[in-house]
């Protein structure tokens, strides 16, 4: 009679030992197999009707969307998607984890993606993906979620300098009825629930989620709907809360409530796990570069801030001083970075480059052509100041990403609030550049080439606008004083004086009033006003011979 088979090793005499062992080893290393396939397995854990895909084989790309979603980081992720569908990928996995957005950016991204074809898009939120995050997230095929991950409360806000600003039930619809109608678009091409979706925005709704038990098909209902459906035979979704969203609350669920209401397909543990589940194979990843991020960072109004200040600092340096070349430089590259900046982000248009520019040229026009009619210098103030503060507002209405849309008033409750955001930074960036000047005009005259920015008088030492030796209060250079242009007056520049204290020269920036002016040729002091020497070139004398 033959032994069982699991008696068989221990029959088998000595020289078979090793056998018995490679076998047990074999036996070990199958069951920890195993055990690593069901860990994988269950990596993916999805409660919803719909079953995982079965392993395909596709090429996936990962795109990542991090951080403030503006129109600079929409474009960036619009030319990863051309990318990676470009290069093969039939498979655009999203690695979420954002606090929102603009609104006009989000839009055209939802647009976007419910107009691919031939590729499958799917979100993976990690670990939230708020506001306009929410809103991308349900306008691709699917959603994943890695443990603890949150999504939901898309409701339009007014972030003011100050914190979140109620607004008012007008404001509240008025700014939801876009995100509405888009969530709808999103509903009807992916399956969800509308009023599920509409949770996330309309404020004052109360939502109850039932189940048919024997179809299993969902529903998200009022207080008066939830009732009759429980009459007629539904029963409350199990594990979530009751009711899921409550009139003080705008739906916002984590990984686990997702997955039980049909929000998300289920929980991963990472991007990779899920591609591996999947049987996708990931190619490439795709993020923003060095320089993309660089740009995102300068939008912040934290940088901007400072970058306002630096820019009032250098034109006052450039307008009062001018002919060095580096307060000028450092003014042009301050102007660029807070106009190019919010134009590529999408906080800025024309209008504020038009702004910006008028003013700066009517300050010039103050200072070296009309000087002491205060209006051109005021107005100019005014236009500059004016179009900094407008460069902290976005786009309300979405565009072609790079499209110049013609100005208009803010009308959303979040434009205003931008307003106010702006008009606090550059009233505080100002007050700062005030301060910074007062104490540069103690310590740069100090330094190398500092006493050349700053005229000396400022320090005391004796440069235009200075408090001469022994109680003098008149300036220098004096009215009449005569001196011979250094450089070419364009119409600014630098003109050599006689030195008051001694031999030698000292030269003095100086403006002239006539225009261009050569180097070498003698001019005379008209005026001075501050820090502003204005002169006027000496017309040569005619020559006489007696008879």
């Amino acid at each position: 009679m033959m032994r069982p088979m699991r008696h068989l090793t221990r029959a088998i005499p000595g020289p078979m030992s090793a056998v018995r062992k490679y076998l047990s080893a074999m036996v070990s290393v199958c069951a920890l197999a195993l055990a690593f396939s069901a860990a994988i397995a269950e990596s993916v854990t999805s409660t919803t009707t719909r079953a995982l895909v079965e392993p395909s084989g596709l090429t996936a790309a990962v795109i990542r969307i991090k951080g403030e979603i503006d129109d600079y980081s929409m474009d960036v992720v619009s030319g990863h998607i051309d990318l990676a569908i470009k290069g093969g990928a039939k498979v655009l996995i999203f690695d979420i984890d954002t606090p929102g957005g603009g609104l006009g950016a989000t839009l055209n991204m939802t647009r976007k993606l419910r107009s691919l074809e031939g590729v499958r898009t799917v979100a993976v939120v990690r670990p939230k993906a708020y506001s306009a995050g929410a809103i991308i997230a349900v306008a691709m095929d699917e959603i994943y979620m890695t443990p603890g991950s949150v999504v939901g409360n898309a409701a339009p806000i007014a972030i003011t300098a100050t914190g979140i600003e109620t607004l008012g039930e007008g404001e509240r619809a008025k700014a939801a009825s876009p995100v509405i109608a888009d969530l709808y678009s999103s509903a009807e091409r992916n399956k969800y629930d509308p009023d599920l979706l509409a949770a996330m925005v309309l404020h004052g709704r109360v939502i109850h989620g039932v189940v048919e038990t024997a179809t299993g098909v969902r529903k998200f209902v009022d207080p008066a709907r939830y009732a009759e459906l429980i009459k007629s035979g539904y029963t409350p979704i199990a594990d979530i809360p009751n009711p899921l969203d409550a009139a003080d609350t705008l739906l916002t669920v984590d990984d686990r409530t997702a997955a039980r209401i049909g929000l998300s397909k289920g929980t991963v543990d990472s991007v990779q796990a899920l591609a591996l589940a999947q049987g996708w194979t990931i190619d490439r990843t795709l993020e923003p570069t060095f320089g993309q991020k660089l740009v995102q960072w300068l939008n912040s109004a934290t940088v901007r801030g400072l970058v306002v200040t630096i820019f009032m600092i250098s034109m006052y340096l450039s307008f009062s001083s001018p002919g060095h070349g580096l307060p000028e430089a450092v003014c042009m590259t301050a102007l660029a970075t807070l106009l190019l900046v919010p134009i590529l982000t999408g906080y800025a248009s024309w209008l504020e480059l038009v702004l910006i520019l008028m003013g700066i040229a009517l300050i010039a026009v103050e200072i070296f052509v009309m000087s002491g009619a205060i209006i051109p210098g005021v107005t100019g103030a005014v236009l500059v100041l004016m179009g900094l503060i407008l460069t902290f507002v976005p786009r309300e209405i979405p565009t072609t990403p790079g499209q110049w849309t013609a100005p208009s008033l803010p009308s959303l409750p979040g434009s205003w609030a931008a307003l106010q955001t702006g008009f606090v930074v550059v009233t505080f960036s100002m007050v700062g550049a005030m301060l910074a000047g007062w104490w540069l005009s103690f310590y740069l005259p100090k330094l190398p080439y500092g006493g050349r920015l700053i005229l000396s008088g400022i320090a005391g030492q004796g440069g235009a606008g200075s408090v001469l030796a022994e109680g003098s209060r008149e300036s220098w250079p004096p009215v009449g004083a005569t001196a011979v242009a250094a450089t070419d007056l364009r119409p600014s520049g630098n003109a050599e004086f006689p030195d008051p204290d001694g031999p030698g020269v000292r030269t003095s920036p100086v403006v002239s009033d006539s225009g261009f002016v050569s180097r070498g040729t003698p001019v005379r002091v008209v005026e001075t006003a501050g820090a502003r020497v204005l002169v006027r070139p000496i017309p040569p004398v005619a020559s006489t011979t007696a008879s």
